[in-house]
């Protein structure tokens, strides 16, 4: 039974229609105007179905008929009335909609079609009405279905094409054509970018399958042959360069990265399990490589254009470490891979997740989880709650991303999401409150900064002494011993001193910056010591002797007082460094040791060294009395001052007149010392000098200025030098050479150095010489103990309780 339409011309009419293939209904908008034959694709199983519209009187036709030979396209015979009328149901039931509700209006043809057109029978728009047997209409029926978001076309949608195909083939015709409706340029492009992805995602399958086979044939061992125990030595752990004191206490640390320590029975099982959910939910039954994974995350990377996925598991990551290849290329993953499946031939399970856990990075220059734990927590990772242990697991793909002092609303939505997988699939989680509770406790309770930095938390309690140190392990043992050797280098520091030192240099800035003016800079800047802290970031430098300091006129302290202070303090019987404050404050851009690399006038220290010139050369006893007046000396600054004199003074600028040795020496005044140099004679005062600080004849020549002010402080030296002359009071007249490192022990408890009279400091003394009188040297402690008593101008109370 046929059943007939009326037409309408110009007019576009949506007919249902029943796929004879699939039985499910679509709806077919076709251009009743145009006499000819219709075709349709079923949206659902891709069958043809053909209508004659060639005698106005649209018709369903079960087969498509061939023009006769000698007839145009236009104009085809009419085909043999067909038994099944198109029958319009009552209630059509709609196929299923994955786009809008309501279906695309299509664009009617209007009568003064352009002339192509009216001889093709195809619309210039390209977009509504049927064509000779090549329609591209939109058709859709109305539905109450709930609609998908995002998806671009509906399924009930029949789109007229002239080709008969099923399977994949049909709806690949279906998805271009409906693309090319939408977007008729864009389309276009879209297809053309859409081919080369499917080339490139061929290619990549490919490739996958070649390293598939490459790694069946055991190729990857072969490859990493040479190198394997290069890449598992790199899986021991890195232990830093520890710094003791002379007790055994740690005093600082070298390395360059500070892997973790743990054990496998050390890792807390929870942890565990958190990170392989996370990371590798098949590590414990892949061999290395999860291929379905790497298959996902090429296809992903295809579509992307780019790399935005890895398929990375827990070894081929552990790989990638122990490779430090950061560049994403096929190379490295080829070489990942490989190293991989020497891992798992190499290793168990339990050894690699424990490395891995060691090795991985966290953020922050944390490495491992155990210092990732005590940098964000200051915790062990055996008193991590679940929230914690579930941040630290979230870290791996992207620690700055998700850095919870830097980004903590990005890891709190990966936390979460992790937390409700947890729960679908039935992993012991607390409930839902509890965990919300313990993120917020967790994130309240960080108190770092953004920039703070897991290097800054290493224990450094003797920077200077560290930093002398790992310049003389590239010395001793060669830079490859500088960090990270697990070496334990036992020095001859008192950590007590140490400390007590540091604390007395911050406290002689703290009261001596007030009496220092703000600096004026060249360009009229002027920079104000508003803060101890930055006050302490200033250097002192000082280009000729200042009155202020010794009581004798010059061209005075530089135009920038910055201000730092050095302390070293040498054991008088054994030369042994106890405590070395190279500077008032270490940081990157203050590193110099000023107690060994930095000379500087010595002032008033210097003037024990002259008394006991006086003494042991019988110039002057305990009991003498010294003239305190003021001292006028001629033609002595006329080329420095353009004076023709010189007129020194005290620092009080108070005159006693006569005064013992022992007040003289305890109150430090100018005119007396000037006197006991006058009575010793300049040459007998350089030859104390030379025996107390210049061994060597070309360096006293260089060094020594033979006149009347290296008395009060003219001569330049290092705290260093300063330190070992003045030992020599304490050690009965000798002088012990100063050294540092007592001995070095290698992580296997091999000793790799010890000390044996070696010149640490480079001062080109010899080991033990004497340089004064025992008896001179015991007059001389007796004078300088009344220094450090009231009224006295040296410190007693170094070792006095913080």
């Amino acid at each position: 039974m046929r059943a007939s339409m009326s037409v309408a011309t110009g007019e576009n009419r949506r007919i249902p229609h029943t796929c004879p293939s699939c039985k499910r209904q679509y709806r077919v908008v076709v251009r009743v105007d145009l006499l000819t034959m219709h075709s349709a694709n079923c949206p659902h199983c891709g069958h043809a179905s053909y209508f004659d519209n060639r005698r106005g009187q649209l018709a369903p036709a079960d087969q498509r008929p061939q023009p006769s030979s000698g007839r145009s396209v236009g104009t085809p015979t009419a085909p043999k009335p067909s038994s099944r009328p198109i029958s319009a149901p009552s209630t059509p039931q709609p196929g299923r909609s994955v786009g809008t509700s309501t279906p695309p209006t299509p664009r009617s043809a209007t009568s003064g079609a352009p002339a192509a057109q009216k001889a093709t029978g195809r619309p210039s728009n390209g977009r509504s009405g049927a064509t000779v047997r090549d329609y591209r209409g939109v058709s859709g029926a109305a539905t109450s279905q709930k609609t998908t978001p995002g998806a671009k076309f509906r399924q009930d949608v029949a789109p007229i094409s002239p080709r008969k195909t099923t399977g994949i083939i049909s709806w690949w015709y279906q998805f271009r054509n409906r693309l090319y409706q939408q977007y008729p340029t864009a389309g276009r492009i879209r297809w053309l970018r859409l081919s080369i992805q499917l080339g490139a995602a061929g290619l990549i399958l490919g490739i996958s399958a070649f390293l598939l086979l490459v790694a069946s044939m055991h190729v990857p061992g072969l490859y990493l042959a040479n190198e394997t125990g290069q890449y598992l030595q790199r899986l021991s752990v890195v232990s830093p360069n520890r710094i003791v004191d002379q007790n055994g206490e740690l005093i600082a640390e070298l390395f360059a990265r500070k892997t973790g320590e743990l054990t496998y029975e050390q890792t807390p099982a929870s942890l565990r399990d958190k990170l392989v959910f996370v990371e590798d939910e098949d590590f414990y039954s892949h061999g290395g490589v999860d291929w379905g994974s790497v298959f996902r995350a090429a296809i992903i990377n295809v579509f992307s254009f780019g790399y935005s996925q890895g398929g990375s598991t827990l070894t081929q990551q552990l790989a990638r470490i122990l490779l430090d290849a950061r560049e994403k290329t096929l190379f490295r993953k080829f070489r990942e891979t490989a190293l991989a499946y020497v891992l798992e031939d190499n290793l168990s399970k339990r050894e690699i997740i424990t490395a891995y856990m060691n090795h991985v990075y966290l953020g922050h220059g944390a490495i491992g989880f155990q210092n990732a734990a005590q940098f964000y927590f200051e915790k062990p990772v055996t008193e991590l709650s679940f929230a914690e242990e579930l941040a630290l697991v979230s870290l791996p793909s992207a620690p700055e991303h998700y850095s919870p002092l830097r980004n903590p609303e990005k890891l709190k939505i990966k936390m979460d999401a992790v937390y409700e997988r947890m729960e679908d699939e039935d992993f012991t989680v607390p409930p839902r409150s509890d965990y919300e509770q313990q993120v917020v406790s967790m994130l309240r309770g960080m108190n770092k900064s953004p920039g703070s930095s897991a290097f800054g938390e290493r224990v450094n309690d003797a920077p200077w002494v560290a930093e002398f140190i790992r310049l003389k392990l590239k010395n001793l043992l060669g830079s490859e011993y500088q960090y990270d050797s697990g070496l334990v280098i036992h020095t001859t520091i008192d950590a007590k001193l140490q400390r007590a030192s540091l604390r007395e240099t911050r406290e002689f800035i703290a009261k001596t910056a007030p009496n220092f003016p703000p600096v004026r800079m060249q360009d009229g800047k002027v920079i104000y010591d508003a803060d101890v802290a930055e006050q302490l970031q200033r250097e002192y430098a000082q280009v000729a002797i200042g009155p202020m300091l010794f009581g004798m006129p010059g061209p005075g302290v530089s135009s920038r007082p910055l201000l730092q202070a050095a302390a070293i303090g040498i054991d008088t019987r054994t030369g042994a460094v106890r405590f070395m404050q190279g500077g008032t404050r270490f940081s990157a851009g203050n590193q110099l040791n000023r107690t060994i690399q930095m000379r500087r006038q010595t002032g008033s220290s210097i003037k024990p060294v002259v008394y006991s010139a006086g003494i042991e050369s019988g110039s002057i006893t305990v009991a003498s009395l010294l003239d305190d007046k003021p001292i006028f000396v001629s033609q002595r600054n006329q080329v420095e001052n353009d004076k023709d004199y010189w007129l020194p003074h005290n620092y009080s600028g108070v005159y006693e007149g006569q005064i013992s040795v022992r007040e003289a020496l305890m109150k430090s005044q100018n005119i007396p010392a000037i006197r006991v140099a006058r009575a010793t004679g300049l040459p007998r005062l350089g030859e104390q000098f030379q025996k107390f600080f210049f061994p060597s004849e070309d360096t006293f020549e260089n060094r020594f200025r033979s006149d009347e002010t290296v008395a009060i402080g003219s001569l330049e030296m290092s705290p260093l030098e300063m330190a070992a002359g003045f030992s020599a009071f304490g050690n009965d007249g000798v002088i012990r050479r100063p050294y540092l490192i007592e001995r070095i022990v290698a992580g296997d408890g091999q000793e790799v150095y010890s000390y044996s009279n070696r010149d640490e400091f480079q001062l080109n003394i010899p080991a033990e010489r004497r340089v004064l009188d025992p008896a001179a040297a015991r007059v001389m402690v007796s004078l300088l103990t009344d220094s450090g008593k009231y009224g006295g101008t040296a410190r007693g109370d170094l070792l006095r309780d913080p």
